[in-house]
């Protein structure tokens, strides 16, 4: 039927409980959204988080190095990202957002 009420399947993964794990299966699948150029030194990534399923994004920019590591043979950049659909998911900490779910993913 469809509409504004939310499927069985988007009840239960609102109800995930928030998790802080790493994970590189998760970054693997963010990896795979193509990076989409905004100006000249930013660049961006939506999709539906692959834990939670709720839409999120990620944001690079030039400016972004603080959290930058390089990959194993350190020959391309990754960055932290995490899970920021904006759901207040079960046993989410003071001041967090989304499910936890994050990684270190390509660079822009």
């Amino acid at each position: 039927m469809g509409g504004w009420w939310p499927s069985s399947e988007e009840e239960q993964r609102e109800e995930l409980s928030f998790d802080a794990s790493r994970d590189p299966g998760w970054a693997k699948q963010v990896d795979e959204w193509p990076w989409i150029e905004r100006d000249e030194e930013t660049a961006a990534k939506t999709g539906a988080c692959p834990r939670c399923g709720h839409h999120m994004s990620v944001v690079d920019t030039a400016a972004v190095h603080a959290r930058m590591v390089l990959a194993d043979g350190g020959e391309k950049p990754r960055r932290y990202a995490a899970c920021n659909c904006g759901v207040k998911h079960a046993d989410t900490p003071e001041g967090e957002s989304g499910c936890g779910a994050n990684g270190l993913i390509e660079r822009a």
